[in-house]
């Protein structure tokens, strides 16, 4: 800015009191009521004659102003500073105040005592408080402290030379059968061959409030490479070797292991016994009712399974199916692959790809498709995260047949309690902002009592409280809502062919009975009901 602010100056004479009006200089500022009432407030003078004030500072041009505001001698006012802090907290400004005719002008160190008791314990700049101390300039706001802003980090990364993730996606042939066999389940390496190298996390820097108070960064994500079976950790543990050829799998608690695939040529049976295995599994015929198969990693069974469990860490691929008899529990921490599920129970972390399921209890976290030549889905109950899709869905000899999708309810609830919250801060900020602008009115005008102006900084807090609240909530559920938009988009029921009456379907808490027969459509949801349209 060139040139300097106005300002004010207190000074008695015999037993009056007065106030010099200092016009400022070239693009300054002139003084302003305001400053005068707080200044007259934090130094305990009362009774001024604030109207002539005000009016002299409407007329204030090139020359100083006197104003008697006093028919008392004010005590001695030392030269001052006054500070405001930002409501982030990450800033705080000064302003220098002169002192009356019989006050003493400050030094370096009280002017950092005075700031600190106004409660800047961060940042100070020095600078400014010289600058001030060898040309005083009054009523100048100054930027007298910065807060350090958070250096925010990176999450580690780990990068994985295998396939991790393999997608069980069947070919579907020309005559509408699908090709359950001609699948790529098995991540060979050799041994030496890098399995997986981790970029650190960057954990960032603290960051502080110009008061003081520590600002932390987010918290990041910090991973490390574990090390399973048959793999060797660099010294530096960035790096993971294969120690033998094999098959690379990530386990359940993330760790890579290579195994050599255990093979079994025929049936488990009384041949075998139980099967429990710290990496992958071929079994090339039938697992018998009563017997149990458990992998760390993959399992593929070429024949069929009986009323019995099966528990992989990985992938499930059945060649066949499983013909349950309301025995058969099946338990898979990736996707499960099979011809046919029938009478049994499936509880898979991933999706479900089956050429029919009848009368079975499915649960997938994400999808969940029937499809083939007839893609029959019948009886019981699935349930996915995201999708199901079918060819045909119930049976018109009336099985009861339930299909559920959707989102948490949990986060529904959540969405809908905030928003109470937020209209209720709503309320009392339009009343705060109201009180506010009258008050604030009344003190440009010269007409707020004394008495008030504390109550005008009390509400003025409040109404930055009530902003502040209002911004995080909103924050809050702009989050939840858009996490739930998206659950909801994607969510969906596909009948690729028909759906036949007695059906039961939910979408995100929403039910709908069907009871007529619709063919080649799907079923979402949309603004709050279930709406049928094309595929």
């Amino acid at each position: 800015m060139k040139g300097r602010n106005g300002y004010f100056q207190f000074y008695t004479k015999g037993n009056d009191t007065f106030i010099k009006l200092i016009p400022p200089v070239g693009e300054g500022r002139p003084p302003k009521i305001e400053e005068i009432v707080a200044f007259c407030v934090r130094h305990q003078i009362k009774s001024i004659k604030m109207v002539a004030v005000n009016e002299a500072l409407k007329n204030l041009k090139d020359a100083p102003v006197d104003v008697h505001i006093l028919d008392e001698a004010i005590l001695p006012i030392s030269e001052s500073v006054d500070v405001k802090i930002s409501s982030d907290r990450m800033s705080a400004i000064c302003v220098f105040y002169p002192p009356s005719n019989e006050g003493r002008h400050t030094d370096k160190a009280n002017v950092l005592d005075d700031i600190r008791r106004f409660g800047v314990k961060f940042g100070i700049n020095e600078k400014v408080i010289d600058a001030f101390l060898a040309d005083r300039h009054y009523c100048q706001e100054c930027l007298i402290a910065r807060g350090k802003p958070v250096v925010e980090g990176r999450d580690a990364v780990i990068t994985y030379n295998f396939n991790t993730k393999p997608s069980y996606k069947p070919t579907e042939n020309e005559d509408g059968s699908v090709d359950f066999h001609n699948l790529n389940i098995v991540s060979s390496v050799k041994k030496g061959d890098v399995l997986a190298t981790l970029v650190p996390a960057d954990f960032g820097e603290n960051g502080s409030t110009v008061t003081g108070e520590k600002l932390l960064p987010r918290k990041v994500r910090n991973l490390h490479l574990l090390p399973g079976k048959n793999t060797k950790l660099s010294e530096d543990g960035l790096t993971l070797y294969a120690d033998v050829n094999g098959h690379a799998i990530l386990d359940l608690d993330g760790k890579v292991v290579v195994s050599d695939v255990l093979e079994i040529k025929g049936d488990i049976d009384t041949s075998t016994g139980d099967i429990k295995y710290e990496g992958s599994v071929v079994i090339a015929g039938n697992v018998k009712t009563g017997y149990r198969v458990e992998a760390t990693g993959n399992i593929d069974i070429g024949g069929v399974v009986e009323g019995a469990t099966v528990i992989a860490g990985g992938d499930v691929v059945l060649r066949r199916g499983i013909q349950g008899m309301n025995r058969a529990n099946l338990r898979a921490g990736g996707n499960l692959m099979a011809k046919f599920i029938e009478n049994a129970r499936v509880v898979v972390e991933g999706n479900v790809e089956s050429g029919s399921i009848l009368n079975s209890e499915v649960i997938a976290k994400k999808e969940v498709c029937v499809r083939g030549r007839k893609g029959v889905l019948v009886g019981g109950s699935v349930r996915a995260g995201v999708i199901v899709e079918a060819q045909n869905v119930g049976s018109t000899m009336g099985s009861t047949t339930k299909i559920s999708v959707g989102v948490d309810a949990e986060t529904q609830d959540r969405i809908k309690n905030l928003r109470a919250e937020y209209k209720e801060l709503q309320a009392d900020e339009y009343r705060t902002k109201q009180l506010l602008d009258v008050m604030r009115a009344k003190l440009a005008q010269g007409n707020l009592p004394k008495e008030h102006i504390l109550t005008l900084q009390k509400t003025t807090e409040h109404y930055e409280e009530l902003t502040a609240k209002m911004d995080a909530l909103d924050d809050e559920i702009y989050k939840l809502s858009e996490e739930n938009k998206m659950d909801v988009i994607n969510t969906r029921i596909r009948i690729r062919d028909r759906i036949n009456p007695g059906v039961t379907i939910e979408i995100a808490g929403e039910y709908l009975n069907i009871n007529d027969e619709y063919r080649y459509c799907q079923f979402v949801k949309k603004d709050g009901e279930i709406k049928r349209i094309p595929l």
